[in-house]
């Protein structure tokens, strides 16, 4: 079989127990965590399991320690443009900044007031990011947008995938440990998530038992130790679906309203 996405040419041969998937014309932004997601029913309902997965990084990333400084410029031939899209997939879709054409305004979304800068015009403009962190890691596209009649278009140009130090790589059967820590003592959980792609938990402790919930997926793969503002958490058995961004999120009460704040993470690759 033969299906056309985007650049991508994608042929298939076997069949839904045993499917191989090839994939040409591969671009640094197809860099990303790829996954098998089977569909079933069960009574009336359809029900989805993954599988197998491959993280995939296609050269010509950029590498960056913490604190470091990412420059990358967003091209495109046509004039006609209205305006262009930073966007970070990390790995959900982000929004990094808007460019509007007719008045030159730069609006950079909250989490980078203060950590982006830019020169030039919608066709060729040089974006800085500075204060990189691990959670930065992501690919990078610039995304421009037309008028096509009454319907505006986008079409995305050029991109770049950032690693921030801090990346694990590990082989399958190993274990990852990592630490989640905050200066704050007034937390009230914290989460532990996987982006691959999508947000998946991984555990929930809650400060008040000292309680510590895996998931169903980690039930008998996850140990810690510590207390909720230093706490040391090891994953075992690993396999490459566990591939992801993996993050701190604490839990604190604002009022009436519980608030989220991400701390520390890390980029795990698993062979």
């Amino acid at each position: 079989h033969h299906w056309y996405y985007s650049l991508w040419e994608v042929t298939t041969s076997g069949d839904i127990q045993n499917l191989t998937i090839t994939i040409t014309g591969l671009q640094e932004r197809d860099s990303g965590v790829y996954s098998c997601v089977y569909n079933s029913l069960s009574r009336a309902r359809v029900t989805e399991k993954e599988t197998n997965g491959v993280l995939l990084v296609v050269k010509g990333y950029v590498t960056k320690n913490r604190g470091e400084t990412l420059t990358m410029v967003c091209t495109t031939e046509d004039a006609d443009q209205l305006g262009l899209y930073l966007y970070a997939r990390r790995p959900e879709k982000h929004a990094v900044l808007y460019y509007d054409k007719s008045t030159k305004e730069v609006t950079p979304t909250s989490e980078y007031i203060g950590r982006v800068t830019t020169s030039g015009d919608i066709q060729n403009l040089t974006i800085t990011i500075t204060g990189l962190q691990e959670r930065d890691s992501g690919v990078y596209s610039c995304v421009y947008n037309s008028l096509s009649g009454a319907r505006v278009t986008e079409k995305e140009a050029n991109g770049v995938l950032l690693v921030v130090k801090g990346s694990v790589t590990k082989s399958r059967g190993e274990s990852l440990t990592m630490v989640c820590t905050t200066e704050d003592a007034d937390q009230i959980a914290l989460y532990l998530y996987a982006r691959r792609p999508e947000k998946h938990a991984v555990l929930y402790y809650d400060k008040s038992t000292n309680k510590v919930t895996p998931t169903t997926e980690y039930m008998g793969r996850v140990t810690t130790s510590g207390d909720i503002q230093n706490l040391t958490i090891t994953i075992t058995g690993l396999q490459e679906r566990d591939s992801a961004v993996y993050s701190c999120v604490y839990n604190s009460l604002s009022g009436a309203r519980v608030t989220e704040k991400e701390t520390n993470a890390v980029l795990l690759v698993v062979k």
